[in-house]
């Protein structure tokens, strides 16, 4: 009695589970449009808009749900302050649920305003304006969040684009050319169009369309890769510092030590590009910019481009600052980042109240001041020489313009600099959707894209979609050096 009572509100969260599985793995994309034609006839079948919104609301949530339950690989989460227990499980759940409810909100909106609104329209219509609400959807469940996660480091966004339908299209061939042309964005439009040819179109007409799309899926080749051969040797770092805590810390001396060794091997290495992880502070470790060249020619008397990075303190604000050090005219570039991760950079106004009434002292302290970041100068217009690579920061990589912000015409690739030091447990569901997120990248802006990372897999994602992991060179206790040539 309760399942017939409930079918739909059961119904709907099957849907959402499987629109948020289709996102976690490249395997599970068949899955995309499974939860798109049950959400399309959820939707058409309410009774009414208030209850289309109802449903919508409800399969957005649990598709965000799953695509975000990588939030619980921070857990414990000791870079705080806090012991493990009742206090951090509330405070993962206190984010990762909101982040559901607001995320998965643009869906419930979009069915209602289908239901009230264009449920009456002619097919072809339909085949136009339904793709459209869909990505709408997901363009306003981001903005909706961003309001939500409004705080001092932050601004109002579609930026955060972790659940949208069109990442688990991009493992595929024919979807690459799609994700050239215009991004996730069309990429999701695609998936709603083929949901709904499944509901509308006649029973031959569908299996003739699976028939095309098979042989497509199969057949179509991967786009090319547009990369000329500059012969540029780039070296990228794997490192495993992990944050400093009571429980896990390495001392300053040996993260010195470690960074200098690294350098070192990096420069001996015939490297032209040499990208350590974000917030590496190698440089830091120098007086000036003049010590650090004429450290870097004292090894070697090639030209050699060095990026680094840290925290930086400046007029009474706190970023996060790469350092492009070119020794050909002894030149240092800036690039300040730009979007923050809400919880871990900053914390949102909402939650600042929230903190103080649930945390001891010394942590509400720690949090609101000592991990609070904000946006530094936006450098995106900077003319730079053709031989300097613009830099991604670890968290731009998840807006979808990220890549598309830091490129130039002339860019040789893009330095994304990443560091996942405050999860406990590799975050493989977070890595498969960076992974998609940045192959779309990739493809939109025909520029590779070459990853150096602490605590995560240093990487390359090429203009053709395909990624490749870099051959070693040497390691040591704290990092790994890999190169590649592009």
């Amino acid at each position: 009695m309760f399942i017939l009572k409930n079918s739909k509100l059961i119904f709907a969260t099957v849907s959402g589970l499987l629109l948020g599985f289709s996102l976690i793995h490249p395997w599970l994309w068949p899955l995309v449009f499974v939860g798109t034609v049950f959400t399309f006839y959820i939707v058409a079948n309410s009774d009414t808009a208030k209850e289309a919104f109802k449903y919508g609301w409800v399969i957005g949530t649990f598709k965000i749900l799953v695509s975000l339950i990588w939030f619980w690989s921070t857990y414990p989460m000791d870079w705080l302050g806090l012991k493990p227990g009742l206090l951090q499980i509330l405070l993962v759940s206190l984010y990762w649920v909101p982040a559901g409810l607001t995320l998965g909100l643009g869906l419930g909106i979009a069915a209602w305003i289908y239901k009230k609104y264009c449920h009456h329209l002619s097919t072809p219509k339909l085949f136009l304006v339904v793709p459209l609400l869909w990505v709408a959807a997901e363009i306003s469940g981001a903005v909706i969040f961003s309001i939500y996660t409004l705080g001092p480091g932050s601004y109002l966004t579609l930026g955060f684009s972790f659940g949208q339908t069109g990442y688990a299209l991009v493992s595929i061939g024919l979807f690459r050319y799609v994700a050239i042309v215009g991004g996730v964005y069309l990429m999701s439009f695609f998936v709603a169009l083929g949901a709904l040819s499944v509901l509308i179109l006649k029973r031959k007409t569908n299996l003739l369309l699976v028939a095309i799309l098979t042989v497509l899926i199969i057949f179509v080749p991967v786009p090319k890769n547009n990369m000329n051969e500059a012969g540029t040797q780039v070296a990228l770092i794997e490192t495993s510092f992990p944050p400093n805590t009571k429980t896990a810390s390495v001392p300053l001396f040996d993260r010195q030590q470690a960074y200098n060794d690294l350098v070192r091997y990096a420069l001996v290495s015939e490297s032209d590009v040499i990208i350590l992880p974000e917030d590496s502070r190698f440089t830091g470790f120098f007086v000036n910019e003049e010590q650090v060249f004429s450290f870097i020619s004292s090894i070697t008397d090639r030209d050699v481009i060095l990026i680094d990075s840290m925290r930086v303190e400046e007029e009474g604000k706190t970023v996060l600052r790469a350092y492009i050090y070119d020794t050909s005219n002894n030149t240092r570039y800036e690039f300040d980042k730009q979007y923050l991760v809400p919880q871990g950079e900053y914390i949102p106004w909402v939650y600042q109240g929230l903190i103080a009434l649930l945390g001891p002292q010394d942590f509400t302290h720690k949090a609101v001041t000592d991990t609070v970041y904000e946006p530094g100068i936006n450098q995106s217009d900077i003319n730079l020489p053709k031989n300097i690579p613009p830099v991604l920061f670890c968290f731009e990589s998840v807006t979808p313009f990220g890549v598309f912000k830091a490129n130039r015409d002339t860019a040789p690739f893009v330095a994304h600099l990443v560091s996942h030091g405050w999860f406990k447990r590799e975050p493989q569901i977070l890595w498969h959707q960076l992974d998609a997120m940045l192959r779309t990248q990739a493809l939109f802006n025909r520029v590779p894209i070459v990853q150096s990372a602490n605590l995560a897999p240093a990487k390359i994602y090429w203009p053709d979609g395909s990624t490749e992991f870099p051959k070693i060179i040497a390691e040591s206790g704290y990092w790994k050096l890999y190169q590649v040539q592009l």
